[in-house]
């Protein structure tokens, strides 16, 4: 029997500037279903992005822009913490 799995989302932390977090939420969520995003810890200003493959070079690209506007101070990658569970 041939199964096809789904595909996951990709998994990314970000720190954002505090005052600019309402900014960058804002703005992603104007965009048709680019992430979900979350606060995960509001004393550090690390926010958490599931951002599905087929968005994640967009995703990439938008949160360049806002890297280099001086919104978010760092942009890392990670295992997908629901997979390792």
């Amino acid at each position: 029997m041939n199964q096809e799995y789904p595909e996951y989302c990709s998994y990314y932390h970000a720190e954002l500037l505090r005052e600019k977090i309402w900014f960058v939420t804002g703005c992603l969520r104007s965009e048709n279903s680019l992430v979900l995003e979350r606060t995960i810890d509001k004393h550090k200003n690390l926010v958490e992005f599931f951002v599905a493959p087929h968005q994640e070079e967009d995703f990439l690209e938008f949160m360049a822009r806002l890297q280099k506007g001086g919104y978010i101070l760092s942009l890392e990658k990670k295992e997908n913490r629901f997979l390792s569970a």
